[in-house]
């Protein structure tokens, strides 16, 4: 059962398209959702230093996550070739909207019923994540029916708690 909150947000904002045509910070969120956090995605020879030392969190700091940021990018050709006709939907969601959506989508989730306001979710998870400057990598919808993402909790608080205008939403086609 698909979450109707998303599926609302989807069809209001989004639009489809193939890997290869999505923004760069769109592409990077998913290969690192789905090849460096997951093992769904396969990746160039190269890149198993970094899944390993990711998945083991050894010596992870802001300097290799970059470092790492910056190798994925230059091997975009890799998955742009390997990927690059898989579809996804991109929504660039109004931030107001998307606050409406993720506290409605709290009250239909037991575990987060607490999180009942805006300045509710934004004290509980102060400080959490990377300070980012712009909002270019999405969050990505959740396939659950109990979640409003599936991924990106810190770009998601990093995006609100600036008052970002628009929150990029990638999500998964059926």
């Amino acid at each position: 059962m698909a979450n109707s909150i998303v599926n609302k947000l989807k069809k209001a904002y989004g639009k489809t398209m193939a890997f290869k045509d999505l923004p760069m910070g769109a592409k990077m969120a998913m290969i690192w959702y789905m090849a460096i956090n997951g093992g769904a995605w396969e990746t160039p020879d190269n890149v198993g230093d970094i899944k390993f030392n990711w998945a083991a969190k050894k010596g992870i700091t802001k300097e290799t996550e970059l470092k790492y940021q910056r190798f994925l990018q230059r091997n975009m050709a890799w998955f742009d070739k390997r990927y690059g006709n898989k579809r996804f939907g991109l929504a660039m969601v109004p931030r107001e909207e998307y606050e409406k959506s993720l506290l409605a989508n709290f009250k239909k989730n037991p575990e987060m019923t607490h999180l009942h306001t805006k300045e509710a979710f934004l004290e509980e998870f102060k400080g959490v994540g990377v300070n980012h400057k712009t909002a270019a990598w999405p969050v990505i919808f959740s396939t659950f029916p109990e979640e409003l993402i599936q991924d990106g909790w810190h770009r998601q608080h990093c995006y609100l708690s600036k008052k970002f205008p628009v929150i990029p939403c990638l999500y998964y086609l059926r």
